[in-house]
């Protein structure tokens, strides 16, 4: 997502749960906490109960996808089951991050950043991604792939992580 300050109508597009989790006016951790008790809740109980709960905001991509990998639906259902049993805390930073300034400047980033996006994404719109190409330098982007939602771009993500991993592996090793 852009920082809250960009220059974009920053709610435009944004599904339902993000317009929830990221409105302004839920800038304070106590309501921010409130808002995300009851998913964390959910997710104890029964991991499945997020993944369930925004499968009616994906796109049909994202259903898709998810139903030709249903291993993967299940690491994401578990992956909240996870974090759940931490509390909520990590969700409402998520959230507070999302929608305070950044505190620097995009211009100023020296390390290579990978955007991919979407066409089809309900919970980062394509003008966020827009935002990033037009304001931070050099990026290497993937995107906007047609057809794709939110959760489709992790297939593309598994070479760009294979990637990192060598590159960090020969950093550490010298060569």
């Amino acid at each position: 997502m852009a920082p809250i300050d960009a220059d974009i109508s920053w709610h435009n597009e944004v599904s339902n749960s993000n317009a929830a989790a990221y409105d302004p006016a839920q800038r304070s951790p106590s309501r921010l906490a409130d808002l995300y008790t009851t998913v964390t809740e959910a997710s104890l109980t029964n991991p499945w109960a997020v993944l369930d709960s925004i499968r009616p905001e994906m796109s049909d991509s994202d259903r898709a996808y998810l139903d030709r990998r249903p291993g993967l639906a299940a690491v994401i259902a578990e992956s909240h089951a996870d974090v759940g049993e931490h509390g909520y805390w990590g969700r409402v930073d998520d959230a507070i991050a999302a929608i305070t300034p950044w505190g620097f400047d995009p211009q100023e980033i020296e390390s290579p950043v990978f955007l991919l996006q979407g066409s089809d994404d309900p919970w980062t719109p394509q003008q966020h991604f827009e935002w990033h190409m037009s304001h931070i330098p050099d990026p290497r982007t993937i995107g906007p792939m047609p057809g794709v939602g939110h959760i489709g771009t992790t297939e593309f993500m598994l070479p760009l992580y294979t990637g990192l991993k060598q590159n960090a592996l020969e950093i550490l090793s010298g060569s």
